[in-house]
């Protein structure tokens, strides 16, 4: 990564000890008064309990105070700081964002650019000041959830539209990561979760990016057996009715068909654009049957009877999925499962 560090690590960790503690307060402050707002106006699908919005309140009574407390000069000073930070970090999102192409469409790097540049402030407010790692280290986590986030986002919308056409996948490259020896190529083990949190640890903020291509990648198996034993190790929960469709036995997928007025030779992409928030989708059985398998942890032997095999056959088919996902991987030019 050629002049990124344009700052050195003494002035940049001066700018972060500046920076720190106004855009935590600010951060703080803007999301109460968002809560604040949403609850006022009933926008919120959760009803509001009593006093809730009035200890929203006294809470930000609370940050403006401590806001206050720092005074003028070091607010000013923060600002200061987190102005050339943002400017300074710019070349390292340009780069992280000259990875991420897609296949069949265009990409808007300066969508993608600005969307890497709002998640800064953030990584600010969740760096560790004591840390030995430069800035652009941690930075780099936080610039690649926020573009997946975006990318995933834009996706969802053109799935629920009334267009059936499959909108183009955007992959991260990996000629394009850092050489550096903290920024490596992760294992399956690694990488197969999707942790909801909004508070996320460097670790999470890494595997968040790989949602929808591991999705992808675990239905191209092809064996029912192998995505199900995939999917129940580590809890990767179908995301709508086409990943049910893969998990489905023959009888199960032509009675899923005939349900949805599919014809038989009917692509299973067509299930995409169905996600498990539409009830007539939810209350299928066979939906229900197969979400349920999700609600528990499995030991080995346990995942074997599921999958009607012995605990030798499904260690082997279990390595054997591994080598094909690393070699779907290597195919697809994604990075998060080559090693």
């Amino acid at each position: 990564m050629n002049k990124i560090f344009t700052l050195k690590p003494k002035k940049e960790k001066e700018l972060l000890k500046a920076a720190k503690p106004v855009v935590t307060l600010f951060s703080a402050i803007g999301c109460l008064q968002k809560e604040i707002s949403e609850k006022e106006k009933g926008t919120k699908k959760k009803k509001v309990l009593p006093g809730e919005i009035e200890k929203l309140k006294a809470e930000l009574k609370k940050k403006e105070k401590e806001l206050q407390k720092l005074g003028e000069e070091k607010i000013t000073e923060g600002k200061k700081a987190i102005r050339f930070l943002l400017h300074y970090n710019q070349n390292l999102v340009k780069y992280i964002v000259k990875g991420y192409s897609s296949f069949g469409g265009k990409v808007d790097h300066e969508e993608l650019t600005a969307e890497g540049i709002s998640s800064l402030p953030k990584a600010i407010e969740k760096f560790d000041l004591n840390s030995k790692n430069r800035f652009a280290t941690y930075a780099g986590y936080w610039i690649k959830q926020y573009i997946q986030s975006f990318i995933n986002k834009n996706q969802l919308i053109n799935q629920s539209s009334a267009v059936v056409e499959k909108k183009s996948v955007i992959y991260y490259y990996n000629s394009y990561r850092n050489d550096d020896k903290e920024s490596k190529s992760y294992s399956l083990v690694d990488t197969l979760h999707d942790d909801e949190n909004t508070e996320l640890t460097a670790d999470q903020v890494r595997h968040q990016d790989t949602v929808i291509q591991t999705n992808n990648l675990i239905n191209s198996l092809g064996s029912r057996e192998a995505i199900l034993l995939v999917r129940l190790m580590y809890k990767i929960t179908p995301s709508n009715l086409a990943d049910i469709y893969y998990l489905a036995t023959e009888e199960e997928k032509k009675e899923l068909k005939k349900k949805m007025k599919l014809g038989d030779k009917s692509s299973p992409e067509l299930l995409e654009k169905y996600s498990f928030e539409e009830k007539k989708i939810s209350n299928l059985p066979l939906v229900k049957s197969y979400l349920s398998l999700f609600a528990k942890s499995y030991k080995f032997s346990e995942l074997s009877k599921i999958i009607n095999k012995s605990e030798n056959a499904a260690r082997k088919l279990k390595q054997e999925s591994f080598k094909k996902l690393q070699k779907l991987a290597k195919e697809r030019n994604l990075h998060f499962l080559v090693e």
